[in-house]
């Protein structure tokens, strides 16, 4: 793991300014994490208490009077408390760890540190020991180290994880701390499964998110993978990372199954009832819906669709990834009498425009539709839609497709 380069700074300004940025943190992080639950009142008491009676209320009073203010005075008063607490048990951590911010404030930024790392040996459960040791490695640019210590952050705290995630989050800003996180994911760590989906839904930088991915599934998307990923195309799609999400797309395309010959679509013949990721999205509203069904003659499954009187609109999704060049789309499509002329329908856009570059219709003629089409070079992604309606003042519209597929020419 590289470790990228740093401003030329004296190693205790950088370690003070360190801490004193952890601070900021300090006051949701004393109150979820002090060793003894008390209430406020108590709490305030807590603070200037002459003699506390234990280590854990030592500890307690000096992590409360250090977030109170950083006199001088209040200094000395944290730093008696803790060493006090620190006396009396030599593994009370929280007092290990408000005596570094002590030494941190007076400029004394390797002393912190090395109390910091000195706490962190005796127990990896606490909280701000591990954010501000998270924080220090970022300064340094030692990304490995960073996200071990966010990685012991996330695995040690319930009722703070939320702060955690979104200064993980704003250090994944930087697209190569992102990368990082992803590989560090990507080898299973025991709070993987938890940050997976906060973090993406919750980050808002195309690219990170990119970086990111490409880090957890630069080697393949594993199977029990493949739903998240599919939540991360949509998250990049809706950030506008088109080309991004179009890699992703494909690799997870590269292990998956798109159907039957050389279709593009995955399970056009509707028959697979377990395709999880990138597969159909259905409408299930109650004017609106549609859901893959046994057909009527018994072969097979058809995508049935319902609509209300004067009901209409895309009732399926498909996202998809096809380079640019020429194609041919077909389907089956019909309906009962109650369904609008022209319904079912298969329409194909690029993602960001509302311009159709194919479209199928319902032939009261023939039941198969065809045609072929163009995607152009600025089309990274594409959305497969069948669309239904129904005439107004009818009852039980309805309409089928089957056997949805683009093949190239």
């Amino acid at each position: 793991m590289t470790k990228r380069t740093i401003p030329n700074r004296t190693r205790w300004i950088a370690g003070g300014v360190l801490v004193i940025a952890a601070i900021g943190l300090s006051v949701p992080v004393t109150l979820l994490t002090l060793p003894n639950v008390l209430p406020a009142k108590m709490r305030a008491k807590l603070a200037d208490t002459p003699i506390a009676s234990s280590p854990p209320a030592r500890s307690s009073a000096a992590a409360l009077a250090f977030q109170a203010d950083q006199s001088p005075q209040t200094l000395d008063r944290v730093e008696t408390l803790a060493r006090e607490a620190i006396l009396d048990d030599p593994l009370e951590v929280s007092a290990i760890r408000s005596l570094s911010f002590v030494k941190a404030y007076r400029g004394d930024g390797e002393g912190a540190m090395r109390l910091l790392r000195y706490g962190e040996n005796l127990s990896r459960r606490d909280l701000m020991t591990e954010l501000a040791l998270a924080m220090e490695a970022k300064r340094i640019g030692n990304g490995e180290e960073m996200i071990r210590h966010y990685g012991h952050a996330l695995a040690t705290t319930g009722r703070s994880y939320d702060l955690v995630v979104s200064q993980l989050i704003d250090a994944a800003a930087d697209p190569e701390v992102a990368r990082e996180l992803g590989q560090a994911m990507a080898r299973g760590p025991e709070w993987r499964t938890r940050l997976m989906p906060l973090f993406v839904v919750r980050n808002e930088d195309k690219a990170s998110l990119s970086a990111w991915a490409e880090g957890l599934w630069g080697k393949g998307v594993p199977t029990k993978d493949r739903a998240s990923a599919g939540t991360v195309v949509n998250q990049l799609l809706k950030l506008g990372a088109n080309a991004e999400a179009a890699q992703l797309i494909h690799a997870l395309d590269a292990g998956g199954d798109k159907g039957a010959g050389r279709t593009l679509v995955r399970n056009g013949d509707f028959e697979d009832k377990n395709v999880a990721a990138l597969g159909w999205s259905y409408q299930s509203g109650a004017s609106l819906s549609a859901m893959p069904m046994p057909a009527e003659d018994g072969k097979g499954r058809v995508l049935e669709m319902r609509a209300g009187s004067g009901h209409l609109g895309q009732v399926a999704r498909q996202v998809m990834a096809l380079g640019e060049g020429q194609y041919a789309l077909s389907a089956r499509l019909w309906a009962n009498k109650q369904a609008d002329k022209a319904m079912p329908q298969i329409r194909l856009t690029c993602a960001g425009t509302d311009n159709a570059i194919a479209e199928l219709k319902r032939d009261s003629e023939r039941e198969i539709a065809a045609g072929e089409f163009t995607i152009p070079a600025d089309c990274d992604v594409q959305f497969l839609d069948v669309r239904f309606g129904s005439s107004v003042f009818v009852t039980d519209s309805r309409g089928y497709a089957d056997d949805i597929a683009i093949t190239p020419r």
